[in-house]
């Protein structure tokens, strides 16, 4: 089938696409689908066409594709025109040349929605682009059902699939209601294969597209509640997202946590609030020039029996470290890592094993409330740590940071360190899973622990 009889085949059979009317090389109209016209409705001419899908395009806009039957694709193609006499002229000029031609309307790919393909059992797809994302590198990719609960939670709506897993379908998503059929899902194309051809399941990895735009700890949490993690419910308050809330409510008349939620996995370094700060006074204080912070999280409090943070080691085993009451002070390092009751080990042990079933070896962060362990920060992948080795390696030479000067001053020690092939020997009462570790990790600056009282009993 040429382009638009595919269009109008697949608003025949259920899809939403995009308001579109269509034209031959004979100036004749060939197909249209148009909000509250008739299907089958043949306007006077061009200009009229035009003008009644300008007026029903949510922005005003309208794009003119235009292709032949032996060559689909590589053919003029015009982006967000909004006056009628210019688009209808350059109609008439591009059919004048022999060219099939599709008027579409505009649909903003910044709408804070996002575009991709659903193939067998895999989703995926990225924000602000078209679905020929999928041929570029960092789209969020996510098994079939968990990204059709990923559209549920993030958008709200049930996404619906009028074709069967064997078609691969290239598809939008908005936050707002478009298309011919007034819904928040686009279908662009629909194409049956063998199954034979049909890709499997993949793994869930970030970081990706999508996680920097909604921040990495936001999409990990996400993560964490769309597989069934126990997840205090969060509010999502993003620059590019529209806002979204997931997880369980918790009735603790503890105050809300407000975090900030860099682009990319950036440990201690931007602000974590116990109660209430106006998450956009945050924002202009840690991110002035709106380049680091993707988002603020608001958070349901929990009533801290023991929190604490785990990793999975180089040996692929779990390392668990925590401390009574709330783990940003742990976190931070200004709160030595105590020996945990065995009921919290095993619950946490116990929430450690259902991630790893779920995604694979992961670093989270979690809090006990002395039923059950909850994530507040969810990571994937295992780490190089191993013993008191941080992360292993080889240098010429090694400094010495003791945890007292704090998150930032080792933050620019380990530039140092990476210029001059340096080791960083860590001395000091904090965990190998605090923000001390991340940094270290992050940065790969080969680097050890010694905790301090270790230090004075051998001396």
């Amino acid at each position: 089938m040429l382009k638009d009889e595919l269009l109008d085949r697949l608003a025949e059979e259920g899809g939403n696409v995009a308001q579109f009317v269509s034209f031959g090389p004979d100036r004749g109209q060939r197909f249209s689908r148009i909000n509250r016209e008739n299907p089958a409705w043949v306007y006077n001419d061009i200009k009229t066409a035009v003008e009644t899908l300008i007026s029903r395009s949510g922005n005003g806009r309208i794009n003119i594709r235009t292709f032949l039957p032996d060559k689909p694709d590589g053919n003029p193609f015009k982006y967000g025109l909004d006056n009628t006499q210019e688009a209808a002229d350059m109609v008439e000029q591009f059919v004048s040349q022999g060219l099939y031609v599709v008027v579409n309307e505009n649909i903003s790919i910044t709408d804070g929605g996002f575009s991709g393909v659903i193939f067998g059992n895999l989703i995926e797809g990225a924000p602000g682009d078209t679905p020929r994302c999928v041929e570029k590198a960092g789209c969020m990719r996510l098994p079939r059902t968990l990204g059709f609960t990923f559209i549920k939670t993030v958008y709200g709506f049930p996404f619906h699939m009028p074709f069967k897993s064997t078609y691969r379908v290239e598809f939008s998503v908005h936050p707002h209601r478009v298309g011919y059929a007034q819904d928040k899902q686009i279908i662009w194309q629909a194409e049956g294969y063998d199954p034979v051809f049909l890709p499997q399941a993949p793994e869930v990895e970030w970081p990706n597209r999508m996680s920097q735009a909604m921040g990495d700890k936001a999409y990990g949490l996400l993560i964490a509640s769309i597989i069934g993690l126990p997840t205090p419910y969060t509010t999502i308050v993003s620059r590019m997202i529209p806002l979204f809330s997931f997880g369980e409510k918790i009735h603790s008349e503890e105050p809300d946590w407000v975090r900030t939620v860099p682009k990319d996995q950036t440990p201690g370094k931007f602000q974590t609030i116990r109660g209430w700060k106006d998450p956009f006074q945050i924002m202009q204080e840690d991110d002035p020039d709106n380049s680091k912070i993707a988002a603020i999280i608001i958070q349901h409090g929990i009533k801290a029996r023991y929190s604490g943070s785990a990793i999975t080691d180089s040996n692929d085993s779990l390392v668990l470290e925590g401390c009574q009451g709330y783990g940003d002070k742990f976190m931070t390092g200004n709160q030595a890592p105590e020996d945990l009751p065995s009921q919290v080990r095993g619950e946490v042990t116990f929430l450690y094993e259902r991630i790893r079933e779920k995604i694979g070896p992961a670093r989270f962060e979690w809090v006990y409330d002395g039923r059950l362990a909850w994530v507040v920060q969810l990571h994937r992948g295992k780490t190089a740590t191993s013993g008191n080795v941080i992360y292993p390696g080889f240098p010429k030479d090694w400094l010495t940071f003791n945890v007292e000067a704090g998150l930032e001053a080792l933050r620019k020690l380990t530039v140092q360190a990476q210029e001059d092939n340096l080791g960083i020997r860590v001395v000091g009462d904090v965990g190998l899973t605090s923000h001390f570790g991340d940094i270290l990790r992050k940065a790969k600056v080969p680097s050890t622990l010694t905790p301090k009282m270790s230090q004075e009993k051998s001396a």
